[in-house]
């Protein structure tokens, strides 16, 4: 069990979410995340994502900022449905600064225009020894 919050990484997972028509499939945050110059977890540079961070889609899927595609049909889900944003947004960690970014943590969530919010569920980075310096030996 972790002793304090887990940072949303790379192959963290939101939430599947439905509008009035849709369901929208659980996406991973798979697009480039910041890589901190001087903070290390595990002997590797600490890289993660902070609010209004920018996702593509998972493979097979044209790449796109924020979208959503609709996986399900709900008696009326268009066909040629028009990807929704997905927007990150923090609630969780509101003080704790990495190179004075906020970086997204367990308990954040994406939004989705007209539907509800996408907590990400997993995996997360485990917080565990971290280094704070300019050089790791």
């Amino acid at each position: 069990m972790s002793t304090g919050p887990n940072i949303v990484g790379q192959e963290t997972i939101d939430t599947t979410t439905q509008d009035s028509l849709c369901i929208y499939a659980a996406l991973p945050l798979d697009a480039p995340p910041i890589t901190s110059p001087n903070v290390y977890m595990g002997g590797a540079p600490l890289k993660f994502y902070i609010p209004g961070s920018i996702n593509s889609n998972p493979p097979g899927v044209p790449k796109g900022p924020l979208e959503a595609i609709a996986v399900g049909l709900l008696g009326g889900c268009p066909l040629n449905v028009v990807p929704v944003p997905r927007i990150t947004e923090s609630v969780v960690n509101t003080t704790v600064h990495v190179n004075n970014l906020l970086p997204l943590v367990r308990g954040d969530y994406n939004t989705l225009e007209g539907s509800s919010d996408r907590p990400f569920t997993g995996p997360f980075l485990t917080v565990g020894n971290v280094y704070v310096s300019t050089q790791v030996v």
